[in-house]
Order: structure tokens, then sequence, then C-alpha cells
């Protein structure tokens, strides 16, 4: 049930992520690597081992510092995915 509701939030991200259109080239590229990666965990088997969720749970926290100034909807939808994998216990 967790990882459903994990794939589910990271979904959300996903959504949230495609319409920030942020104007800072850096925070573009950063947003581009974090699509690029939740793509790559969609397309991966369910059983997902434990590694890549935590880089992934990782680079979501850098994420944070490059969103929470000028993207509100963005660093939320980032700290929901970080607390439904630390939920998960990751």
């Amino acid at each position: 049930m967790k990882k459903k509701h994990l794939h589910k939030t990271i979904k959300e991200l996903r959504a949230e992520l495609e319409k920030t259109q942020p104007a800072d080239d850096h925070v573009r590229d950063h947003i581009q690597r974090l699509l690029l990666e939740i793509d790559m965990l969609s397309g991966e088997a369910e059983d997902i081992p434990l590694h890549r969720y935590q880089q992934f749970l990782e680079r979501l926290k850098e994420s944070l510092q490059h969103f929470e100034a000028s993207h509100l909807p963005l660093t939320l939808a980032v700290g929901r995915v970080i607390d439904a994998l630390s939920n998960m216990g990751i």
C-alpha cells in the first residue's frame, strides 16, 4: 500500500514539475534531470531496489534548495515525495 501511495505522489510531483516554468536555466536543468529520473524509476520493474529510491531521495533533498524560494507548489510536491519515502523507511 505504501508503494502505491509513493507512486501516486511521484506522479503528482511529475505533473507539478511539468507545469513549472522557471526563468533560471539552472533550475530548468534540475527539473529536467528530475523528470528523467522519475521516468527511469517508472520504467523499472515493480521491485525497484532500495538504493534507487535512496538516490532519488538525495536528489529530491537537493531540489528543495533550488525550489523553495521561487516555486512553492513544487517545493510542497517534493516534500510530499520525501515524506512518502520516509514513511517507507527509506
